[in-house]
C-alpha cells in the first residue's frame, strides 16, 4: 500500500514538475520575444505621476524604501527579471523575505506593513502589464498573517461625539495679557485645527484623513454649495468628486479660518503640516479627557458617520454616494448599529 502511494506521489510530483517546466518556457519565450528590459524603478515613477492626490502621492512613495529593500535583496533590478519568475518561484521570494525579517527581530507589525507595501506594488504591475505579471502572491502562511487582523474599528454615538466635540471646543482663545501667551495659543489654534477637521470628516460623508489632507481653499465652493475631494483610493471611474457642501460645514471652515495668523491663499492647504500619526495622538488624547473608553481613531469618524446615517434611515445608495465606496460590502462592514433597534421586524405592520 505504501508503495503504491509513493508511485502515485511521484507520478504526481513529476507532472507537477513538467506543468512548472512548461510554464518556466512559455514565460521565458514571451521575455526573450519582448526584450522586457524595462527598470522597475520607472515603473514605480509611471505610477506615482498618476497619482493625483497629493497626500497619497506621498504616502506610496513613503512604501518605496520596503519595496526597493525586496527587490534588491532578490537581485530584481528589470521588469523582466520579476516576470520570469513564475508563481512558486515569487511566493517562496516573497515568503523568504519576510522570514528573514523576522528573523533579524523585525516586529510583527513592521513585517505587515512589508507586506502590504510590497503587494500594493505589485497590484500595480499587475495591471499595468498582465501578460508578463500573471499574479500577485497570497501569503497563507499563519506566521505572515498574524499581524493582519488590528480589530475592529470603534465608532462613537451621539453622546460621546458631544463630549468629544466639548473638549476640543473648551479652551478661549488666550487674551495678550497671559504670560503663557506662545503655549496657549499652540493648545487653541490645534484644538481649533482638530475639530475643524473632525467636523469636515462627518460633514463630507465619512472622508478619509488623506482625502481632507489634500484640500485647499480653492476647493470649496461655498456660494454654489459644492467641494472637490479627491479619493484616496484610486479608482478608474472616480478621480476628482462633487460632494454637497453642508451649510454646517462652511461655518466650521470659516471659524477655522479666522485662528490663522496669516490669510490662507486659494491655493493653500486647509489643514497644512498635519499627519495621521499626529492627529490620531490627538484624537485618542481628546477622548480620554472626554471620558470615552474607546481605542478610537480619525477612521472611527468614517465608520461613525456610516452607522447615523444607517440610524437615522438613510438609504444604501444614499450613503455610497457619500462615502464613496465602490460596493455596499464596505457599508455592512463598517455597520455598528443595534441588530435589535434597527430590524426591519420592528417595522412590520400587522398581518
Amino acid at each position: 500500500m505504501q508503495t503504491e502511494l509513493s508511485r502515485q506521489e511521484q507520478a504526481n510530483n513529476l507532472q507537477l514538475f513538467r506543468e512548472i517546466s512548461a510554464t518556466r518556457e512559455a514565460k521565458d519565450e514571451f521575455w526573450h520575444s519582448q526584450a522586457v528590459n524595462i527598470s522597475l524603478e520607472s515603473c514605480i515613477d509611471a505610477y506615482l505621476g498618476s497619482i493625483e492626490n497629493a497626500h497619497s502621492h506621498r504616502s506610496y512613495k513613503g512604501t518605496l524604501g520596503q519595496v526597493r529593500e525586496f527587490l534588491e535583496s532578490k537581485g530584481l533590478v528589470n521588469l523582466g527579471d520579476l516576470a520570469r519568475l513564475i508563481a512558486p518561484e515569487l511566493v517562496a521570494c516573497f515568503e523568504q523575505f519576510l522570514d528573514h525579517k523576522l528573523k533579524e527581530g523585525v516586529n510583527g507589525i513592521t513585517v505587515q506593513h512589508y507586506k502590504s507595501c510590497i503587494l500594493q506594488w505589485l497590484r500595480f504591475l499587475q495591471a499595468e502589464f498582465p501578460s508578463l505579471i500573471t499574479m500577485v502572491p497570497s501569503l497563507n502562511q499563519d506566521r505572515h498573517r498574524a499581524y493582519y487582523s488590528r480589530g475592529v474599528t470603534e465608532n462613537l454615538n451621539w453622546e460621546e461625539w458631544y463630549e468629544l466635540k466639548k473638549v476640543m471646543l473648551s479652551q478661549q482663545r488666550p487674551s495678550k495679557n497671559n504670560p503663557q501667551l506662545l503655549v496657549k495659543d499652540r493648545q487653541w489654534r490645534a484644538k481649533a485645527k482638530y475639530f475643524a477637521l473632525c467636523s469636515s470628516a462627518l460633514l463630507l460623508g465619512g472622508r478619509r484623513l488623506a482625502e481632507l489632507l489634500s484640500l485647499t481653499w480653492q476647493d470649496c465652493h461655498f456660494d454654489q454649495g459644492f467641494v472637490w475631494v479627491s479619493p484616496k483610493k484610486k479608482r478608474a471611474d472616480l478621480s476628482r468628486v462633487k460632494l454637497p457642501c453642508n451649510p454646517q460645514l462652511q461655518e466650521v471652515l470659516e471659524t477655522y479660518r479666522a485662528t490663522w495668523k496669516i490669510s490662507p491663499q486659494p491655493s493653500d492647504l486647509i489643514f497644512p503640516n498635519t499627519s495621521q500619526q499626529s492627529t490620531d495622538q490627538a484624537l485618542r488624547a481628546y477622548a480620554k479627557k472626554a471620558g470615552i473608553q474607546k481605542n478610537i481613531s480619525f477612521h472611527s469618524l468614517r465608520v461613525t458617520f456610516i452607522t447615523w446615517g444607517l440610524e437615522q434611515g438613510d438609504s444604501i445608495s444614499e450613503l455610497l454616494n457619500s462615502t464613496l465606496h465602490s460596493n455596499a460590502q464596505m457599508i455592512r462592514y463598517y455597520d455598528r448599529t443595534d441588530a435589535l433597534r434597527t430590524s426591519s421586524i420592528l417595522k412590520m405592520r400587522r398581518v
